[in-house]
């Protein structure tokens, strides 16, 4: 189904909780840092990755299913878009707020928050994840946001912008400026890759 007749059903049954799909050229520029970072710490020169990765707000799973061939997890609130996600994303939950993500270790943690509360589905990422990176696509007001660049400091990570841009080109038009942005969360010289 195109994401507009996909926008339009998810209208019609009151379940288009700010549903804009990452577009292909974000999750370029994420799969490609995703490669830099795993594959240079496993000695590989594949531009296929086998990391695990949890999409929070997954959609469709369309995010999910682009940046990994290993274990793909989600947690979507929508019915609809749950009966669009392939099969072998394994859906964790549907309530992110009710979620604990501690118990959910994977390696990477990827997210585009409804922009209206990007700030506390941030914060509670942040805090939670049990990953070594963390991808945001959200408003380029993050920056200045004291509740995530605290959460950032409490967990000892860093955060980089690896790519800045909009939604005009997107299967969802929005013009929303906004900021990929990378957050390590761990020593990468200590850390175990969670593909198992």
């Amino acid at each position: 189904m195109s994401t507009t007749n996909l926008v339009n059903v998810l209208k019609l049954e009151n379940e288009d909780f700010e549903f804009y799909p990452t577009s292909p050229a974000m999750l370029e520029y994420i799969h490609a840092q995703m490669l830099r970072d795993f594959n240079r710490r496993l000695g590989k020169s594949s531009d296929k990755l086998y990391c695990s990765v949890l999409d929070v707000g997954a959609g469709a799973g369309g995010a999910v299913t682009a940046l990994t061939q290993g274990k793909r997890f989600a947690i979507e609130k929508s019915q609809r878009l749950l009966s669009e996600m392939p099969r072998e994303v394994i859906v964790l939950g549907t309530d992110f707020f009710s979620q604990s993500l501690i118990d959910k270790r994977c390696d990477v943690v990827f997210s585009n928050p409804p922009f209206s509360i990007f700030e506390s589905w941030s914060v509670k990422l942040i805090n939670e994840a049990n990953c070594a990176y963390i991808y945001l696509v959200v408003p380029q007001r993050w920056k200045d946001n004291e509740a995530i660049n605290t959460a950032i400091k409490d967990r000892s990570g860093d955060a980089v912008v690896i790519w800045s841009g909009d939604f005009r080109e997107a299967d969802r038009v929005a013009r929303a400026r906004v900021d990929i942005v990378k957050i390590r969360l761990i020593d990468t010289s200590r850390w175990n890759h969670y593909t198992s």
